[in-house]
């Protein structure tokens, strides 16, 4: 199956065979698509160093064993690639008094995304699996809650130099796409408050492969309840 949509692919983009259908089996990743996941997660973790407070705390590994559901699109064509959207939901998290004196901080609704689209570059590719990678910056959307309980939405934070890779691959008729994000260095401060190093974001997820589409992005309605539309 593999190499006979390997020789219709080929055909189609000399102009002298048909086109491929889609029934035949899932499309091959030589052909311009677009990946898109959008639903819950397989095997997800998020792994950060936290310090903070103005004492002199120790360091704390925190480590959020599952993540939100996944919204991403990537386009791939040829040798250029985008990341055109993300938004995935990190949780709540509690960090403990002894990284951030004298009460610990809780931060709820910890979101991911992009501020923009992010070109990918292409480091392999065949008719049933895709290598991506990029060093990007990604926005970060919390909220701070206080001990009273009250939250605070608080302004987005640019996460800088976070290396992504990504790899789409085929698994019996369908396709998975696994992501690994990490930055080594410090990758969110907030002075005498919050410092979050080390950062390591691994997830797995089911993912559609569809020919490309060259119009905007279509995305979830935002927590507004509004659309949102990306050229």
């Amino acid at each position: 199956m593999t190499r006979r949509l390997i020789f219709l692919s080929l055909l189609t983009s000399l102009g002298c065979g048909p086109q491929l259908d889609l029934a035949d089996g899932p499309l091959s990743l030589l052909d311009a698509v677009s990946v898109t996941a959008s639903g819950p997660l397989s095997p997800s973790t998020l792994r950060f160093t936290a310090s903070g407070g103005v004492t002199g705390p120790d360091k704390v590994a925190i480590v959020q064993p599952e993540l939100g559901e996944l919204a991403l699109r990537l386009d791939a064509e040829g040798d250029q690639a985008s990341l055109r959207y993300v938004d995935l939901p990190l949780g709540d998290l509690t960090i403990s008094p002894a990284a951030v004196p004298p009460v610990g901080l809780s931060l709820v609704d910890l979101r991911i995304g992009l501020e923009t689209a992010e070109p990918l570059k292409v480091v392999g590719k065949n008719a049933d699996e895709l290598w991506l990678a990029s060093t990007m910056g990604l926005r970060l959307t919390w909220s701070l809650q206080l001990p009273d309980a009250v939250v605070y939405t608080l302004g987005p934070i640019r996460l800088e130099d976070i290396a992504v890779a990504l790899r789409v691959h085929r698994v019996d008729d369908a396709y998975v796409m696994t992501l690994h994000a990490s930055c080594d260095e410090v990758c969110w401060s907030l002075p005498k408050l919050l410092s979050v190093r080390d950062l390591q974001i691994e997830l797995e997820a089911p993912v559609t492969v569809t020919p490309i589409d060259r119009g905007p992005v279509a995305l979830p309605p935002a927590r507004s309840g509004q659309p949102t539309i990306v050229n």
